[in-house]
């Protein structure tokens, strides 16, 4: 006697695309040629402050938003 074929479900995975939510926010305020950066009571990491000319990039480690 012979079985009738089964349906055999095909199972896949999907790769998504990576999603952080910020620890923590620092604020940058450039105030009379002073650059003043406040963190606040989270985990926060600045990755990279530099300054060329009159420009300056604060970059954060993906973990922390600067200025919200």
């Amino acid at each position: 006697m012979r079985h009738p074929l089964s349906r055999v479900a095909r199972l896949r995975l999907e790769v998504l695309e990576g999603r952080e939510v910020p620890a923590g926010t620092v604020t940058a305020a450039l105030t009379r040629g002073r650059l003043t950066i406040t963190g606040d009571d989270q985990d926060n990491v600045i990755q990279s402050l530099l300054v060329t000319g009159t420009a300056v990039t604060v970059t954060p480690d993906g973990t922390t938003s600067v200025n919200g």
